[in-house]
């Protein structure tokens, strides 16, 4: 994972990413480095970036600019790929994060990891297994909770001293001895009970455990990583399996079948056995191996 000190270029494909989601993106990349350059790619001409416009203006995102020339083409690919071979070239860079779902930027980001430099992928959980594996690093911007949104008003910090206390004296006296505070409006019930709370998981619905081990790759991912990670007596680290599937599938999230835990994930494929351990952490066996 970078330092913080390694200099980060963030670069989104704004045509195939929601506006909605940079916040989450800028807070984990800063916690990947120092992000330097911020760039969105896009048809700014259109209807369809007008969200994106506000958004980029709040986090100091740089627009740039490509018209949609021929119908079918995408030259936003082009132009994000252009400027990432630049700033890869510039040598200026140690870290590169590319925010998109689209598979075009498979090779772009194999080319810079060829140059030892990590690329961390963002984009949807339907994101072509191509660019997600060619990433160091992929996060599932579905399954990520949005971070609270900035203030749209500072709060004024002109204020004359005691001003605030004089305003509240005053509305003291206005009010009438016995005057009741006005009843706050209220939602029915029904709607209360619908209303998402601020700490709603994301995590989508539980994989059924017979469709879990029809999942081929999943199945035969955590296999591989319990074998490779278990010592003489069969049994392998929860941690370690669990980095070696980051690792061998980039992509790879226990949230994506619906869990919010790898421990609860691979119990339920009923393929392994997992245990605490008296110390902390878990272990790992694979039932295959009659330990």
């Amino acid at each position: 994972m970078a330092q913080s000190t390694d200099l980060l270029a963030v670069l989104f494909d704004a045509d195939n990413v929601q506006h909605s989601q940079v916040g989450s993106v800028l807070s984990r990349a800063a916690r990947l480095g120092t992000v330097a350059v911020k760039r969105a790619y896009g048809d700014w001409t259109t209807q369809t970036l007008n969200g994106w416009k506000p958004v980029a203006n709040q986090h100091v995102i740089q627009p740039v600019q490509q018209f949609a020339n021929t119908t079918g083409k995408n030259a936003t690919d082009s132009a994000l790929i252009i400027d990432a071979m630049d700033l890869l070239h510039s040598r200026r860079f140690q870290g590169f994060c590319i925010v998109s779902s689209d598979s075009d930027f498979t090779r772009l980001a194999t080319r810079i990891r060829e140059e030892g430099i990590p690329v961390y992928g963002f984009g949807k959980t339907t994101t072509p297994a191509a660019f997600r594996n060619a990433c160091s690093e992929f996060t599932y911007l579905d399954a990520v909770k949005k971070p609270a949104s900035l203030p749209s008003k500072p709060v004024t910090a002109l204020t004359a001293p005691g001003a605030q206390a004089t305003q509240a004296v005053g509305q003291t006296k206005a009010a009438a001895p016995n005057a009741q505070p006005p009843a706050a409006k209220t939602k029915p019930a029904s709607q209360q009970s619908k209303a998402p709370s601020a700490t709603t998981s994301r995590t989508p619905q539980r994989v059924a455990p017979a469709q879990l081990r029809s999942d081929a790759q999943l199945v035969s991912g955590l296999r591989n990583c319990v074998a490779s990670a278990c010592g003489d007596d069969g049994w392998a680290d929860l941690a370690a399996v669990g980095s070696l599937m980051s690792t061998r599938q980039p992509g790879f999230a226990s949230r994506s079948w619906g869990y919010a835990k790898l421990s609860d994930l691979i119990r339920s494929t009923e393929l392994f056995v997992v245990e605490a351990r008296p110390a902390g952490g878990a272990r790992v066996r694979d039932t295959r191996s009659g330990v």
